[in-house]
């Protein structure tokens, strides 16, 4: 079930109600578990897109913030994922000397990174603008999971602000209680679990990201966990759209990045005969061959400067590196398996 609501903030003299439209509050209900609330337009104001999400009495604030594009050419993504959890959330007062919340634990960068793995994907090919996502949780439960909420919540704060995005993408816990399944089952459930499912999708035919632990399973029944998660993916990502298309904001375009195909097939030319070299050679080890590639690749780039044909410094700066990235791939990947 879902359910969409605006929430009537109070306001002051000093703050403009006209901008009080955007504090909604989207309810949507997971089999078998507690109902998952997104709300925004309370909190982190001035970032490009803040949501908080929350379970019971589990809740995590997630932030997302942009800068403008960057012209470094190195072919990533340029995103930053911080999950950090801090004694506050459960109430407490840190128990080392300064007391003060210390760097990000074990459990913190493992988390950041499965956040990472969720929401990396969808990025458009070349996008070039530095991203942050800081998920802060604000409380949290003995069986509350932040980290299911800290990943939906950043994947509804990506698609209501203005960062080109290909999302939503949604994610759900599943255990398995015997022969039932349980869809995001407290901390205390997971300890007499056979299985520990996370599944993180796009929709219900494109899976993001999958970590499993558990027993001997049969096939059959992990089909059926798999089903029941893509169930509630699709649901929990209804919520997510209807919540951006309430207050979402306009995304911003991106510099058209199409490939000159002249160029393309001139860098092919200039190039593929080296790499078949330099990756047949058995005496490169990983790092002699990546510099064998990175002199290749500068002096394609001295020849095609020599070429009649002129582009814009900051433009092919820009562009170069995506445009020679394929190529060593490509051939790398064509050499026959000896």
């Amino acid at each position: 079930m879902l359910g969409c609501r605006r929430i009537l903030a109070p306001t002051t003299r000093f703050y403009s109600s006209a901008r009080s439209w955007r504090n909604r509050e989207c309810l949507v209900n997971v089999q078998g578990a507690a109902s998952t609330t997104f709300r925004t337009g309370h909190m982190a104001r001035f970032a490009d897109g803040a949501v908080v999400a929350s379970t019971g009495e589990t809740a995590v604030l997630c932030t997302v913030v942009s800068d403008l594009p960057s012209n470094n050419g190195d072919g990533g993504v340029p995103l930053i994922v911080d999950f950090k959890q801090s004694a506050s959330a459960i109430g407490r007062i840190p128990t080392n000397y300064l007391r003060r919340e210390m760097q990000q634990s074990d459990a913190d960068i493992i988390a950041s990174r499965i956040i990472d793995r969720s929401l990396r994907p969808l990025f458009p090919t070349r996008f070039n603008m530095p991203v942050q996502i800081t998920c802060k949780p604000l409380s949290v439960t003995e069986d509350g999971d932040p980290v299911i909420l800290g990943l939906n919540a950043a994947s509804a704060a990506l698609s209501i602000s203005n960062i080109p995005w290909l999302g939503p993408v949604a994610a759900v816990r599943i255990g398995l209680l015997g022969d039932k399944i349980v869809v995001n089952p407290a901390r205390s459930m997971m300890k007499e679990s056979k299985l520990d499912l996370l599944v993180a999708g796009a929709d219900e035919k494109n899976v993001v990201m999958i970590e499993m632990d558990g027993e001997q399973i049969a096939e059959d029944t992990i089909l059926e966990c798999l089903d029941t998660a893509f169930h509630n993916i699709s649901e929990l990502r209804i919520g997510i759209l209807k919540l951006r298309s309430e207050v979402g904001k306009e995304k911003s375009t991106l510099a058209s990045s199409e490939i000159d195909e002249s160029l393309e097939k001139q860098i092919a030319t200039l190039a593929e005969a080296r790499l078949y070299y330099i990756f047949t050679d058995s005496e490169h080890d990983k790092m002699s061959r990546d510099n064998a590639v990175k002199e290749l690749l500068e002096d394609v780039f001295r020849e095609i400067e020599k070429s009649p044909q002129k582009y814009h410094y900051g433009y092919w700066n820009q562009m170069r590196w995506p445009w020679f990235d394929g190529v060593p791939t490509h051939k790398f990947r064509s050499q026959p398996v000896q």
